[in-house]
């Protein structure tokens, strides 16, 4: 099943996924790859005590990753060569 996280607590490792079906399903796992809310995740469902819980989650798709892109190659070689021509320019001034 996949669904999306609705709310999770890094540092208490645990929270809530909507599952495609709408349900809101409750996890807890400190082997997942940190997901943020809003990332579309992969799951399977085990029965408890108190319903069924999600396990074995995957981070399939990340909201994150897809708003905030890298950078081409090309402008960050840019930016460090303009960094370091002025950081040139204002040594040069700074002795004479």
């Amino acid at each position: 099943m996949e669904g999306k996280i609705k709310f999770y607590n890094r540092s208490k490792g645990f929270g809530f996924i909507i599952g495609e079906d709408g349900q809101e399903y409750y996890f807890n796992e400190a082997g997942i790859n940190a997901p943020d809310q809003g990332d579309t995740v992969s799951f399977r469902l085990q029965k408890s005590q108190r319903g069924d819980v999600a396990k074995n989650i995957k981070v399939v798709g990340s909201e994150l990753a897809a708003t905030h892109k890298s950078p081409p190659a090309w402008k960050v070689i840019a930016f460090a060569l303009v960094f370091c021509a002025v950081g040139v320019l204002i040594g040069y001034f700074i002795k004479h």
